[in-house]
C-alpha cells in the first residue's frame, strides 16, 4: 500500500508507505529500525518516532507506516504494530499497554484500570508508600510497615513475631 500526496514537483515528496520491520535497535536515546518497503526496498537505521510517555520495541514482522520527508532517502517510521499481538475488541475510549507475553495494563472507557501479569511478578520500586483502596477498606504499605483498615479474613497459617498460628 502506498499513498502519494505529491504536488507534482517532486514525485517522492510526502510519500506514505506500508513497511515490514526486520530489526529494531533500542539501545540509544532514539530508536532505529530496519525494514522492507515497497518495490523490494530495504532501509536500515531509520528513526522510529514514538509518543512521549510510551515506548515499545516492536517485534520483527510488525507492520508500520513510513513517511518519506521530501526524499526517499530521508524516511521516518511513524507507527508500527504486530498483528499477532495487537489487542482487539477494545471499547472506544479505552487503551491497553501490552507485550508479546500476554501481560497488559488496561485503561477502559469507564475509568477502570486492570493489570494482567500473565503469571509474572508485579514490581513497584522507589515508592514512599503503596495504597490500595476498595470501598471503605484500605491497605497501605510504607517503609515503616503496613496499615490495614477493615476486616481481615484469614484462611491459612499465620506467622508473626510470636509464632505460627493455625486458622
Amino acid at each position: 500500500m502506498s499513498l502519494d500526496w505529491s504536488d507534482g514537483d517532486d514525485e517522492n515528496r510526502g510519500r506514505l508507505s506500508r513497511v515490514t520491520l526486520k530489526k529494531t535497535d533500542d539501545s540509544g536515546s532514539q530508536q532505529f529500525v530496519d525494514y522492507d518497503g515497497v518495490a523490494d526496498e530495504t532501509h536500515t537505521e531509520v528513526y522510529r518516532a514514538q509518543t512521549h510517555g510510551f515506548s515499545s520495541h516492536a517485534p520483527a514482522g510488525s507492520e508500520g507506516l513510513v513517511l518519506a520527508l521530501n526524499a526517499r532517502d530521508a524516511p521516518i517510521v511513524i507507527g508500527s504494530e504486530h498483528q499477532n499481538h495487537r489487542p482487539k475488541g477494545l471499547r472506544e475510549g479505552g487503551s491497553r499497554q501490552y507485550d508479546t507475553a500476554g501481560s497488559y495494563v488496561d485503561l477502559d472507557a469507564d475509568g477502570n484500570v486492570s493489570v494482567k501479569a500473565n503469571g509474572k511478578a508485579v514490581t513497584v520500586e522507589g515508592a514512599t508508600s503503596i495504597l490500595l483502596k476498595v470501598g471503605g477498606c484500605s491497605i497501605e504499605i510504607t517503609g515503616g510497615g503496613s496499615t490495614v483498615v477493615g476486616n481481615i479474613t484469614q484462611n491459612g497459617v499465620h506467622t508473626d513475631s510470636i509464632g505460627t498460628h493455625a486458622a
